[in-house]
């Protein structure tokens, strides 16, 4: 499945990683895909890509409580 549609909580899993003070890469792969995309990595792929960025943009906003931080 591509990113945030699948078990992994995502956003959490990034705070952890943020909490952790994590600077290295962060890398999609798309092993299997799940018959409702067929063959198509491309459109898995760009799916996953803008999901990870949408919730890194969320979780960077966000104190190391979990709370929007306000601007």
């Amino acid at each position: 499945m591509p990113v945030g549609r699948g078990l992994v909580d995502i956003p959490r899993t990034l705070r952890v990683l943020r909490d952790a003070r994590f600077d290295g890469l962060l890398a999609i792969e798309i092993d299997d895909l799940h018959p409702m995309f067929d063959t198509d990595e491309d459109a898995a792929l760009t799916e996953s890509i803008a999901s990870t960025r949408h919730v890194l943009a969320t979780v960077t906003s966000e104190d190391p409580a979990g709370t929007a931080t306000r601007s």
